[in-house]
């Protein structure tokens, strides 16, 4: 019934779009949108659970087989989740995070159509020896993959850091000192070298994109 109440004024509408546009003569421009934006999510959708799901499996590995406790304190100590219920928590959470930025990134299908049709302009720039057309149709889809991965990077640090804090691989110590598990801390430290290397290439982008 919510996925009716959801999902049926979007249907309306593509069904009312593929009707304009068939009237109009223009029912392939339609297809080659919805081709576009259902193949974007796709790819982002299996990318973004391969990666937040690699992630959180690596920190749930470091929780133990018994249910973590939380004493507050007034000395009140609650149960939480165990390993089994965090592994199906995590899961639908990844799921619903992965449907979201697939989402998103269906709006970039112009960046995709660009990058696969780009055609060269037969003049190469005089410091990279690039043909102008790869700053103008390759760049910016180069652009937006990299923002994409940096947002899977940090939603995956995110997601992690909650698991090993739960788990109590991650502490704040004395003066907000953050104390990490030898686990928690070469996975999180690789991670961080992934977001980094991405932001090198950012870099290196922009660096492109001013001396063209």
């Amino acid at each position: 019934m919510a996925a009716v109440v959801l999902g049926g004024p979007a249907l309306v509408t593509l069904y009312t779009d593929w009707l304009w546009f068939g009237e109009v003569g223009y029912q392939q421009v339609f297809t080659t949108v919805f081709s576009s934006q259902g193949t974007l999510f796709t790819i982002t959708f299996v990318a973004s659970v391969v990666w937040l799901e690699v992630n959180v499996r690596a920190a749930l590995a470091s929780i133990g087989d018994g249910r973590p406790i939380f004493t507050s304190p007034r000395g009140v100590t609650i149960a939480l989740p165990g390993r089994r219920q965090l592994s199906t928590i995590a899961s639908a959470v990844v799921v619903a995070i992965a449907v979201v930025i697939g989402l998103v990134a269906s709006g970039q299908w112009h960046l995709w159509q660009t990058w696969r049709h780009a055609v060269p302009f037969g003049q190469a720039d005089p410091v990279f020896g690039h043909d102008v057309a790869f700053f103008v149709f390759t760049l910016p889809f180069l652009h937006f993959v990299r923002g994409v991965a940096q947002g899977l990077v940090v939603v995956g640090a995110l997601a992690a850091g909650a698991l090993y804090l739960v788990s109590g691989n991650l502490t704040s110590g004395f003066g907000g000192s953050l104390r990490l598990a030898p686990a928690a801390r070469r996975h999180l430290t690789l991670v961080a070298a992934v977001f980094f290397g991405l932001l090198a290439l950012r870099s290196e982008e922009h660096t492109s994109e001013l001396q063209s």
